[in-house]
């Protein structure tokens, strides 16, 4: 977009630094409505809705007049409201609808595994999305000479994607009727139809908010870490080319401004497959922590006193439990897999985004200090590793915290403080 608006379209920087804020400031307007949108009327249909508008904010870069390019960052900064909403919304409520995480293992710790392991795998499946597409466009741009064809492709991709979900998806919204309507979801599809899948009454998670998730402090809490990384993140996302350009500069003075080009592409899939590489670590230490825990889960025994919370096993009462039980088990047992399963059981979600937070306040701290272009690279190297474990993270403790009956709209209102917060460094 960037190069596209400079190159092609021949705007100052300063107009397209206004444009990037508009859409970041669309965002921020529309997200506490849209989300209450997509609750009330639908999420499936706020995903239609977002191919729509997306479609719209694709179709408006063909113009080179500054008020459409205007209006079109307009509806692109509503698409991503959408796009951080909708879709996460309607895949957590279907998921908890169908009882999914209930049907994976007999011996599953509760509200432990599947969804955590869902939220990896489709961090991994986005980043090597994004990076299929950036070549794509390259090529795209290099067989038809302009930089507006790539987004007449993601045009059609919008419309194919609106079908495929037209045809495919059941609606479900945020209604606050308390019935399982999976059954009759699953009686549709088996006759063909389409079905609409209401929530699951859920536990009472937060009887000190009082019904009121505005009171819970566990989701301002949210709000709060998602402003601080993925707000740097989107600021990191313009900076990092200057920065990387100045450092290799510095080092080789005497080259001229042809060889002095960093290159971006290569530069932007190294990122990604660095996303991908910590996508994955996440989705294996959550998988090795769901199978310790449940094989703890039954030696210690899942009684009705065992507690857990926010699908977040219980160590401490693990340890308590442990040592009242029988001692038969742990002495049947080799040192070295008591110790493996003592760990595996410590790798929890909120452990891994807590890790993953201090090495990216690390690696900020590095790149902010760093001088050569070696050191900076691999201070957002490692950066992309620590999103990668993040963005997996964030998504399951939203969805173990957030109720299905407000989702989208909740989900709105974080979104909509994390564009303010992108936003107003920008000026």
């Amino acid at each position: 977009m960037y190069t596209l608006l400079r190159d092609e379209k021949g705007l100052s920087e300063s107009s397209v630094a206004l444009l990037y804020t508009t859409a970041y400031s669309s965002a921020a307007a529309t997200a506490f409505v849209t989300g209450w949108l997509a609750d009330r009327f639908g999420r499936r249909a706020a995903c239609l809705a977002f191919c729509g508008i997306h479609c719209l904010a694709s179709a408006s870069v063909l113009s080179s007049n500054l008020s459409v390019l205007t209006l079109g960052r307009v509806a692109g900064g509503v698409a991503i409201t959408l796009l951080w909403t909708a879709f996460e919304s309607w895949m957590v409520a279907e998921w908890n609808a169908r009882n999914l995480d209930g049907d994976e293992d007999e011996n599953a710790v509760p509200g432990i595994g599947g969804l955590a392991a869902m939220f990896g795998l489709m961090t991994t499946a986005n980043c090597i999305t994004a990076i299929s597409a950036g070549v794509l466009s390259h090529c795209v741009v290099l067989a038809l000479g302009s930089k507006t064809d790539p987004f007449l492709i993601g045009m059609a991709l919008d419309v194919c994607a609106a079908i495929i979900m037209f045809r495919t998806w059941n609606e479900n919204r945020g209604t606050g009727e308390k019935r399982n309507h999976y059954t009759e979801a699953a009686s549709d599809e088996s006759q063909g139809e389409l079905g609409e899948t209401n929530m699951l009454p859920q536990k009472d998670t937060r009887p000190e908010s009082g019904g009121n998730p505005l009171k819970d402090i566990r989701i301002w809490i949210l709000s709060f870490v998602s402003c601080c990384f993925e707000g740097t993140i989107f600021l990191l996302m313009f900076f990092w080319p200057g920065a990387l350009q100045e450092a290799h500069a510095r080092e080789n003075p005497d080259q001229d401004e042809a060889a002095n080009a960093v290159p971006y592409g290569v530069t932007f899939a190294c990122f990604m497959g660095t996303m991908v590489l910590g996508a994955l670590l996440f989705n294996a230490l959550v998988r090795y922590h769901h199978r310790a825990a449940a094989r703890t889960y039954v030696d210690i025994g899942a009684d009705s006193d065992y507690k857990y919370e926010s699908g977040i096993i219980g160590e401490e009462n693990i340890r308590r439990r442990g040592s009242t039980s029988s001692s038969s088990t742990s002495e049947n047992q080799e040192p070295c897999v008591c110790w493996k399963r003592k760990i595996a059981v410590i790798l929890t979600p909120t452990r891994l985004l807590a890790a993953a937070l201090f090495l990216a306040a690390a690696s900020f701290l590095i790149a902010a200090f760093a001088r050569a272009e070696l050191s900076l690279f691999a201070a957002f190297l490692i950066l992309e590793a620590c999103n990668g474990i993040y963005v997996p993270s964030i998504a399951f403790h939203r969805s173990a915290i957030v109720d299905d009956e407000g989702r989208a709209s909740i989900y709105g209102e974080i979104i909509g403080r994390l564009s303010f917060c992108s936003v107003l460094p920008c000026y």
